[in-house]
């Protein structure tokens, strides 16, 4: 009986102490940051400790300018725990960079040229397993990058055009993917499915405008206007300096007035359901407009020097966008090889347009693959985007 009792009572001591350390592992962690931005900010600065030639070396491979080498490799295992916080961080709803959107026009953003220096390190790895014949995991790297452009976000004109070209990057290496694996179909349909998942967040030249009209707004003081200054080039600066001790407070308020209703006009083209083309040609009158109306009206002088060129900055949304079209068009082109053996002989009806024309992208078949092209021209670039797809048999 003693032997009995004695086992029952270790038995219990010990299952308290298995609680207690449970319990105490429970409560001696505290959460994960529910914020992105704070892996993103130690992902940088894993990155920033590593041999600046090789990040040099990653960008290149992550265009496909070079394939990828024996030093390539070693310094991407190296970057390890800067590529894991990265994916780790796209994964997460939420993210803060922490900007001081207070400091309006002197605003530090120095942490885009990292976004981009890392959105290359990941993209190159996705080239790596690309050429190890390791497809699901390099897309997945794309994936990230693009998840990342999402995060960098539209708040800004900076912040916008960071986004837009890193998604370009990931949008061409997942081009050159799918031209060299072979057909897959459960990993194309799984691609399909991230990829609408992705355009459900769509970033967007009205809302970086939102925060570039405040930010203008209160730069509309006699102190605000030096801060100004100090970004423009030194002729301009100096021009605005030396009239500084003429600005009235009724100079300023005519001039936010004019600033106020011109961005309104702005913001009620992009908002319109007009076409590309249309669309372009009144961003563009109304980008010059604050520098002809200087001539007989004062009031124009503040938006002359701080309305960006918008007709520009449309031109780029729409062609990310329509990149990103094309390629979850092309997807269903892949989908349909792998299922029947052959491309189809016309393009599918409902796929993503070509936002240029507002019609679906031409369709023209190759020896060792096919085109998709747009049928109106990109007004900033003046040229008819074409899209060419390999397709491995």
């Amino acid at each position: 009986m003693k032997t009995v009792a004695k086992r029952q009572i270790v038995t219990a001591v010990c299952m308290m102490l298995v609680l207690a350390v449970s319990t105490s592992t429970v409560f001696a962690y505290p959460p994960d940051p529910d914020n992105a931005a704070l892996l993103y900010y130690q992902a940088f600065l894993l990155y920033q400790s590593m041999d600046e030639a090789m990040q040099d070396t990653a960008r290149e491979v992550a265009r496909g300018e070079i394939e990828p080498d024996k030093e390539i490799r070693k310094h991407i295992e190296k970057c390890h725990d800067a590529i894991y916080y990265t994916m780790a961080a796209s994964e997460m709803q939420h993210c803060n960079w922490g900007l001081r959107y207070s400091d309006g026009f002197a605003m530090n953003m120095s942490y885009l040229a990292q976004v981009r220096q890392l959105a290359f390190l990941v993209i190159a790895e996705a080239r790596v397993f690309a050429a190890d014949e390791a497809y699901r995991e390099a897309l997945e790297r794309c994936l990230v990058i693009r998840r990342l452009a999402g995060h960098v976000g539209d708040e800004t004109i900076i912040s916008l055009l960071v986004s837009v070209a890193v998604s370009r990057v990931a949008n061409d290496c997942m081009q050159d993917i799918l031209g060299a694996m072979p057909p897959n179909l459960e990993t194309l349909k799984w691609l399909k499915n991230e990829l609408v998942s992705l355009s459900s967040r769509s970033l967007l030249t009205q809302t970086t405008l939102d925060a570039e009209r405040e930010v203008s707004l209160d730069s509309m003081t006699v102190e605000g206007l030096k801060v100004v200054a100090d970004q423009l080039d030194a002729e301009t600066r100096a021009a605005i300096l030396e009239r500084l001790p003429e600005v009235s407070d009724e100079f300023l308020e005519r001039n936010r007035t004019y600033y106020t209703n011109h961005m309104a006009a702005v913001q009620a083209v992009l908002s319109s359901r007009m076409p590309y083309e249309e669309t372009m040609s009144q961003l563009k009158q109304l980008d010059n407009k604050p520098k002809e109306d200087l001539a007989d009206n004062d009031s124009a002088t503040l938006a002359s020097m701080l309305v960006p060129a918008v007709s520009k900055i449309y031109g780029h949304e729409m062609t990310a966008k329509t990149s990103f079209n094309a390629l979850r068009a092309a997807l269903e082109l892949y989908i349909a090889k792998a299922e029947t053996g052959r491309l189809p002989e016309s393009l599918p009806s409902g796929l993503p347009k070509d936002l240029f024309s507002g019609s679906d992208f031409g369709y023209e078949k190759k020896a060792d693959g096919f085109v998709l092209r747009c049928r109106a021209k990109d007004l900033v670039k003046d040229q008819i985007h074409e899209y060419e797809f390999s397709v491995k048999n």
